[in-house]
């Protein structure tokens, strides 16, 4: 799994996407209660026990030092061959899409994409893009 769902601040966040390379650490507080800590913000998470705080935390530190390992460019690099402003059907604002190698990233706007928070993310191995001129999508 290289994604988990969900200034420092803490606050509420809609559901969306953190990509495991903008992680820096999960950790473990109060009440069942774990953190994950991004450059811009922490996320707060609640398990239904300890022993499921820990097994999360234990496991997104353990990705977190994979990643780190097994990629050598620095984690602040994105490659990606486009970038922009999209408009996406169902939704009243335009979004900021990201196209890398073998995904599509939305994000809200420029900005979150920069923070690191997508809202989802499209696998595209095996994806076929038409023209959406062509047809009403």
């Amino acid at each position: 799994m290289s994604h988990i769902m969900s200034g420092f601040r803490k606050e509420k966040a809609k559901a969306g996407v953190i990509p495991l390379t903008s992680i820096e650490m999960a950790r473990s507080t109060k009440e069942n209660k774990f953190e994950v800590v991004t450059k811009h913000r922490i996320f707060v998470f609640r398990a239904e026990s300890e022993a499921q705080r820990s097994e999360w935390c234990s496991t997104i530190q353990n990705r977190v030092k994979e990643q780190r390992m097994f990629n050598q460019r620095p984690r602040s690099s994105c490659i990606f061959s486009r970038a922009g402003h999209l408009e996406l059907k169902g939704y009243k604002s335009k979004v900021f899409a990201v196209l890398t190698t073998d995904e599509l990233w939305i994000h809200k706007n420029e900005q979150f994409f920069k923070m690191g928070n997508g809202m989802f993310v499209i696998e595209m191995h095996g994806s076929t893009i038409r023209d959406g001129r062509e047809q009403d999508i």
